[in-house]
C-alpha cells in the first residue's frame, strides 16, 4: 500500500524493519517482567508454606541477551516481507 502511494522501497523496508524491532523489544522487556513477577508471586507462596526461599527480583547481568536475541530473530524475520516489499512493482499492481 505504501509503495502505491509513492513510498520508496528503502522506507517501505526499514518500516518493516523498524516495526519488528519495536515489537521485539516490547515483547521481551514484558516477557522478562512478567516471568520475574509470577517467580515472585510462586517464591512468596513458597515462603508461606516454609519450603523454599525463592526470589523474583534478582535480575542477572545475562538476561540482557534476551531482548539482544529477539532483535536478531525480529531483524531476520522482518527481512523476508521487507525484500518482497522492496521487489514490489508498482505500475503491475495499478494495471490489476
Amino acid at each position: 500500500m505504501l509503495r502505491m502511494l509513492g513510498a520508496s522501497p528503502q522506507k517501505v523496508a526499514g518500516l518493516l524493519v523498524c516495526e519488528a524491532l519495536w515489537l521485539a523489544f516490547l515483547a521481551s522487556i514484558l516477557g522478562l517482567f512478567l516471568g520475574h513477577l509470577l517467580t515472585a508471586a510462586v517464591g512468596y507462596l513458597l515462603q508461606v508454606e516454609k519450603s523454599l526461599p525463592v526470589t523474583g527480583w534478582i535480575w542477572l547481568v545475562e538476561e540482557w541477551a534476551i531482548p539482544a536475541t529477539a532483535a536478531g530473530v525480529a531483524v531476520v524475520a522482518a527481512l523476508i516481507p521487507a525484500i518482497s516489499a522492496y521487489r514490489v512493482d508498482v505500475q503491475s499492481l495499478l494495471k490489476s
